[in-house]
């Protein structure tokens, strides 16, 4: 007879006697049984996914803390931080001045966006007490039917369904598990298609939309659409969309809306990809979980950290927690769109999450350096760098654009021009007469032009990196992006940005200008530049902060050429 395997337990035993004592007395709600048979269905479920013993004991005690006197400083000392973080992150917050009925949904939203964020093993414990519920729903649903929902607080079934089926999404990193697979399927038998649950709403400059997306459902988002700029579609908590669905948006593009997708499941996004919805209306997938235990820290910026995978095949750039995901999915999406073009850029692969940051994994250009670099590192090279970087720049303002992906540049720096402080009404309305009056083009522009964002490689591959702020329109808003970062007048800005001095930059503008524009000169090209110079200083404000100096900038080299 062979033996049981022995294993270390303790944490485990004390956990569900701890829990049994906290909840002692207590009914599952309208079940005639012990609470304490919750907590232990939730523990068996993440069993089914880990033998994490602080994972189950965090399963088994996952609701003392919203539901007890247990406190959170009790339960760090009895079981220790990670099992009492864990715990705590399957709490609801609590919504001072309100009931738990008007704070609900308010509370259930919280809960699915900081799960969609949650690292693995916090989802894990919450899909042990959601697939729990899930079961007693769906077996108490077939037996009482519409009854059913007169036991909770909120009786509308409608919001139920928005509530798991949001957990569904939030929780989808764990679509390889059978927990997950089953809660979805109950989630399937219990709503189906009788409440047809649907929402969208405004929120913090998204239109998020809730729910099946149907003939019936598509016709509501007309009224949040436009046509004078891209409205990003938030579907992190829609469930499905059918043909009519997917019918009703193309329509929406041919009548000429402008609108891009963010957070499509995968599900959905099948859908997309498979109907060729996704070669017409840009549309980015939920990030998937990334590990980066094995990757190498290259740099670090403003906004982001590089890493180099350990293969040395990609780079991944991880996002700072400040930066919004939409700016993130429009780098990823821009990427993609600009190499469809021809611009040679660095292909750009998945969008990660790694623990709640998100991130685009690249392909990794090996012997690569910047211009900006390769003009520091070898001062001879000067003439043919700025005539490699003529010819490239040449290219990219060559290039038609794809107008339904990318934004006029007229419109972008209006925007700027908004935001950018100290400016009368009129001098506003001045500015903005000026952007509309210069020649419009339907050519790319890359948004962020100078020669620290494009890289040339031992071989003399060139490529443009960082295409996040991609647009289409006259060159000179570019150009005149190259002039002020050359002639800033500050050797330290100079030397921390692009590694040389003032006097080296400006050259190199000069020897640049000679193969950009052939027929022209310096004087000539400078001058009509310094008022597309002065919009850079405009965009840049909107950036990293506006500085005292750049209001006379503006007034001196913008505002008298504006009438």
């Amino acid at each position: 007879m062979s033996k049981t395997k022995s294993i270390d337990s303790s944490l485990l035993d004390k956990a569900i006697v701890f829990a049994a004592k906290a909840h002692q007395g207590v009914e599952r709600r309208g079940k005639g049984f012990p609470y304490i048979a919750h907590p232990l269905e939730a523990m068996a479920i993440v069993a089914t996914m880990t033998n994490d013993q602080e994972l189950l004991a965090a399963a088994c005690l996952h609701d003392v803390l919203e539901d007890t006197d247990v406190t959170y400083e009790e339960l760090k000392k009895e079981f220790g931080q990670r099992v009492a973080d864990l715990v705590a992150a399957e709490s609801d917050p609590v919504v001072e001045n309100k009931s738990q009925e008007e704070s609900w949904q308010q509370r259930k939203q919280f809960a699915i966006d900081r799960l969609a964020k949650a690292p693995r093993d916090v989802q894990m414990v919450a899909m042990g007490d959601k697939l729990s519920n899930m079961r007693a729903m769906y077996r108490d649903y077939r037996d009482i039917g519409e009854d059913l929902w007169l036991r909770f607080h909120v009786t509308d079934p409608k919001l139920h369904e928005w509530h798991y089926r949001g957990l569904a999404n939030a929780l989808s990193k764990l679509n390889d598990t059978e927990a997950y697979k089953e809660f979805t399927y109950l989630v399937e038998k219990t709503f189906g298609k009788k409440y047809g649950a649907f929402d969208v709403k405004e929120e913090n400059g998204k239109v998020v939309v809730y729910g099946q997306i149907n003939e019936q459902t598509v016709a509501k988002l007309r009224d949040f659409l436009r046509k004078d700029y891209h409205v990003v579609l938030d579907f992190k908590q829609v469930y499905t969309i059918n043909f009519a669905g997917i019918r009703g948006l193309l329509n929406y593009k041919e009548e000429g809306y402008k609108f891009y997708i963010i957070n499509a499941s995968k599900k959905v996004t099948h859908r997309f990809d498979v109907t060729g919805f996704s070669n017409l209306v840009p549309t980015n997938e939920t990030p998937r979980e990334y590990n980066l235990d094995k990757a190498t820290q290259a740099g670090d910026g403003y906004t982001s950290v590089t890493y180099f995978t350990n293969d040395g095949d990609a780079m991944v750039k991880l996002y700072y927690e400040f930066v919004d995901e939409e700016v993130i999915f429009q780098e990823k999406r821009f990427s993609l769109e600009a190499l469809k073009l021809g611009i040679p850029t660095p292909l750009a692969g998945d969008l990660i999450d790694v623990d709640g940051k998100r991130g685009i994994i690249f392909e990794r250009i090996k012997t690569k350096t910047s211009f900006a670099r390769a003009l520091a590192d070898d001062y001879s090279r000067l003439d043919e760098l700025a005539k490699d970087f003529a010819e490239l720049s040449i290219r990219l303002h060559t290039t038609v654009t794809n107008k339904a992906i990318f934004p006029n540049v007229k419109n972008v720096y209006k925007k700027f021009v908004d935001n950018f402080k100290g400016l009368t009404d009129e001098e506003v309305m001045k500015i903005k007469r000026f952007i509309d009056q210069v020649e419009d083009r339907d050519t790319c522009l890359h948004g962020d032009y100078h020669f620290g964002n494009a890289i040339i490689t031992s071989d003399n591959l060139k490529l443009f990196i960082d295409m996040g702020d991609f647009a289409y329109g006259n060159p000179l808003f570019d150009l005149g992006t190259l002039y002020f970062v050359t002639h800033n007048d500050r050797d330290d800005h100079s030397e921390r940005l692009f590694h040389s001095p003032n006097k080296v930059l400006k050259e190199f503008y000069e020897h640049f200008v000679k193969y950009y524009f052939k027929d022209k000169s310096v004087e000539e090209v400078s001058e009509m530049l310094k008022p597309f110079a002065a919009l850079t200083v405009i965009h840049f404000a909107t950036l990293g902060g506006q500085k005292d100096w750049m209001l006379d900038y503006v007034r001196d080299f913008l505002l008298p050429r504006c009438k």
